[in-house]
């Protein structure tokens, strides 16, 4: 993964698709897990 930092803006913006190298793939699964995580506090932090 090259650009680890755009990972947050993708996930942010709706990107539900990109390509990376096969050896990038577990490494980019789990940033994007962690993105959508800290997504998911947020808005539940608004909530409260």
């Amino acid at each position: 993964m090259q650009y680890p930092e755009l990972i947050d803006r993708l996930v942010r913006w709706g990107i539900t698709l990109i390509s990376v190298e096969p050896n990038a793939v577990e490494k980019t699964y789990l940033a994007i897990v962690r993105a959508e995580q800290r997504l998911i506090l947020e808005a539940a932090r608004r909530q409260i």
